[in-house]
């Protein structure tokens, strides 16, 4: 109990995981879904570059993968956040209780 009071603070390390967790795997997602179309398009005997105009972005729009970048990025500033405000907030409270 006297943890839950002293270091809830530490449940930052939480969001700053889970948020990094999030970016890891967009990223694989990002890197298998250009795989995929990699692979698709030297399956049909297309090269990337004969498709001309068509780009990575115009097939799989770079808005989609967007918001969930900018929603774990928002996880990982809150959790410092957390940490950082946390923190000063118990210590304010140990320095008030010893005096």
């Amino acid at each position: 109990m006297a943890f839950s009071k002293r270091k809830w603070y530490l449940l930052g390390w939480v969001l700053i995981a889970w948020g990094v967790l999030d970016l890891v795997q967009l990223a694989l997602f990002y890197l298998a879904y250009r795989g995929m179309l990699g692979g698709f398009t030297g399956l049909i005997g297309w090269d990337m570059a004969e498709m001309g105009g068509v780009n990575l972005l115009d097939v799989f729009p770079a808005g989609v993968l967007l918001f969930p970048a900018l929603y774990a990025a928002v996880k990982i500033a809150a959790g410092v956040l957390v940490l950082y405000f946390g923190k000063r907030h118990v210590q304010k409270k140990r320095e008030e209780e010893m005096q």
